[in-house]
């Protein structure tokens, strides 16, 4: 599948451990991702293959955040939402909000 990567034409993340025993590092196109516009390639030293797990009690996995950052970020950057008037910065009128020092 990498002999395609160059050909990506919508927004890709691809994660890899550098100890993944099923894809190594040897293997991932980094030339092609690092010029493709479209790709970022994220690498961890430790996760193994599809392993990155995070919390020693409750072990979960740990990409689901960054995964679920990055689609968040490409979907608001190409839906941005309109700010409501609560979020919008307040002008403040400072000579009536002042208070006179008697």
């Amino acid at each position: 599948s990498s002999q395609y990567i160059t050909k990506v034409r919508i927004p890709l993340l691809c994660l890899n451990a550098e100890d993944d025993p099923v894809c190594s590092m040897d293997w991932v196109p980094i030339d092609e991702i690092k010029y493709n516009p479209y790709c970022i390639l994220a690498t961890t030293y430790y996760g193994g293959h599809l392993g990155w797990f995070t919390g020693f009690w409750n072990p979960t996995r740990w990409y689901v955040k960054p995964l679920s950052e990055y689609c968040i970020a490409i979907l608001e950057a190409k839906h941005p939402t309109k700010k409501s008037k609560s979020e919008e910065p307040l002008s403040v009128d400072e000579e009536k909000m002042a208070k006179k020092i008697q």
